[in-house]
């Protein structure tokens, strides 16, 4: 935040009036109150407002965790095979309210409402209609169904609990011959309690 430094002003000279060509001196008003606007007022509540945003700016990222790759690329073999994709090392992990898993899942550590999003590139035969699916647990969150290579998103807002698992996972349901090479190269996550 940019604040504007206030300083009082020095007097000097009385208030005045011209009527009729004449300089006659003025009797300012008289105040009462138990905050006066003053450079020291001024500044304070400047302190104050300053302080509010860092609080919130801190609030709202108490609590997140952000993963920019897989940790493997990951192949589907069979149609309708849902495959986990496996997260990698955290970039950002913040709060230490979530932990990575070493099979790539993220594990929740205290109750909290979360905002999910996921991204993830994949490749697959032409045609083929490929599935995104988050899930907390075993209960879907969000989903995207495509068709072809192509980058892939989901996201959601959900309720979580101590222990709750997040995990992002991909299926071809439409690979001919019950066979593809569907494969999962880049992901993005990331993770915030709102």
């Amino acid at each position: 935040m940019d604040k504007i430094p206030f300083v009082d002003g020095t007097k000097i000279s009385n208030a005045k009036v011209t009527i009729n060509e004449q300089e006659y001196e003025v009797t300012p008003a008289q105040y009462s109150g138990t905050t006066p606007v003053s450079a020291f007022n001024l500044n304070k509540m400047q302190d104050n407002i300053e302080k509010a945003i860092n609080e919130v700016d801190k609030k709202i990222i108490t609590k997140a965790i952000i993963s920019l790759n897989i940790k493997e690329q990951v192949n589907i073999t069979m149609q309708n095979q849902q495959v986990l994709v496996p997260m990698a090392n955290p970039t950002v992990n913040i709060g230490n309210k979530f932990q990575l898993l070493s099979d790539g899942t993220v594990k929740v550590l205290e109750d909290m409402t979360i905002f999910i999003f996921a991204q993830i590139q994949i490749n697959v035969n032409s045609g083929d209609n490929v599935r995104l699916y988050i899930f907390k647990n075993d209960s879907g969150i969000a989903a995207e169904r495509g068709i072809g290579s192509k980058s892939y998103q989901a996201a959601g807002i959900v309720s979580v609990n101590a222990g709750d698992i997040i995990k992002i996972t991909i299926m071809n349901n439409s690979a001919s011959n019950g066979n593809t090479d569907t494969s999962a190269i880049f992901n993005h996550l990331e993770i915030f309690e709102i």
